[in-house]
């Protein structure tokens, strides 16, 4: 496993946390609230390209007709 990889998401997920806890917060005005939205969406793109890159990286190894190959983990 890749730990810079992991660290890096753990990372997103705790600033998307920290994001979702400013915004339900009712003192906001809506301009801040708008903005903490954005930086919300973008964590999540970002996190989801973190997850997409590990996705690609699982690989089990599988037996077939006595050849062992790899397939995407599902």
């Amino acid at each position: 496993y890749n730990s810079a990889a992991m660290v890096k998401f753990e990372k997103l997920m705790t600033e998307l946390e920290s994001t979702v806890q400013d915004l339900e917060r009712a003192d906001l005005d809506l301009d801040k609230a708008i903005g903490i939205y954005q930086k919300g969406v973008k964590l999540v793109s970002q996190a989801k390209k973190e997850l997409a890159g590990s996705e690609r990286k699982v690989m089990q190894l599988v037996k077939s007709d006595g050849q062992i190959g790899e397939e995407a983990f599902e």
